[in-house]
């Protein structure tokens, strides 16, 4: 029986990238996303889609309901998001935080509660795409920086909670992609002296939901060509 596989923000970008990754690699991936472009991918892998927003408890139930109705399993859970608040530490409001913690953070949680079980009962795997930002805080983004450290160490937390089902927990943290504009700035402070394309960060998230990686738990992995280092 095929493997299935549920990726979010997945009509564009990183989680476009992995879920024609992972369909590549044998499995059947359900995405959902909030433009048109959703419905095109999953048509292009053969996959399903669900039109939503990662911030909806109610889309994210609805995905996961597609992915046992469908194939009966979920055995790889990816959990791309969108873009938070840019601002200062002091200047941005309450309702920008609590916007970003709902983009940030509230997926992968709401998604764990959902998928837990589905996950156990196939010795799966659950990977969040979160940010350089988590292990370097860069003033650029400052919401991005405290919510993904936030979601680093809930990562630790599960999958020390999941270990013994099997499941491995990881978050991937790219720099930035090629799915963004460049700016020369950036570049300098790249040692690889370029974006990475967004096909590299899916080939993690790959790697990572695959066989070989099942002993790899617990990690926040950056793919950023050096920022962090």
């Amino acid at each position: 029986m095929s493997k299935t596989a549920i990726v979010t923000a997945a009509s564009k970008g990183i989680g476009a990238a992995a879920a024609r990754r992972l369909a590549a690699d044998g499995y059947t991936v359900g995405v959902l996303g909030r433009s048109e472009g959703t419905e095109a991918i999953a048509a292009e892998i053969g996959g399903f889609a669900v039109r939503g927003d990662v911030t909806s408890a109610a889309d994210l139930e609805s995905l996961v309901a597609a992915a046992r109705e469908k194939t009966g399993r979920i055995d790889a859970v990816v959990v791309s998001v969108g873009h938070a608040a840019k601002g200062t530490l002091t200047g941005l409001t309450d309702g920008d935080w609590h916007a970003a913690l709902d983009m940030i953070l509230m997926p992968t949680v709401r998604l764990a509660r959902l998928t837990g079980a589905d996950l156990a009962a196939t010795g799966g795997a659950f990977v969040a795409v979160s940010s350089y930002a988590a292990l370097r805080p860069d003033p650029v983004f400052v919401v991005s920086s405290a919510l993904r450290a936030a979601l680093t160490n809930y990562v630790r937390m599960l999958a020390r909670e999941w270990a013994k089902d099997g499941v491995s927990v990881n978050a991937v943290a790219p720099g930035f992609v090629d799915s963004l504009p460049e700016k020369p700035e950036r570049l300098a402070a790249i040692p690889a002296g370029r974006y990475a394309r967004v096909e590299e960060i899916a080939a993690t998230i790959a790697h990572l939901v695959s066989p070989e990686a099942r002993y790899l738990t617990g990690q926040t992995i950056a793919v950023d060509g050096g920022l962090v280092a």
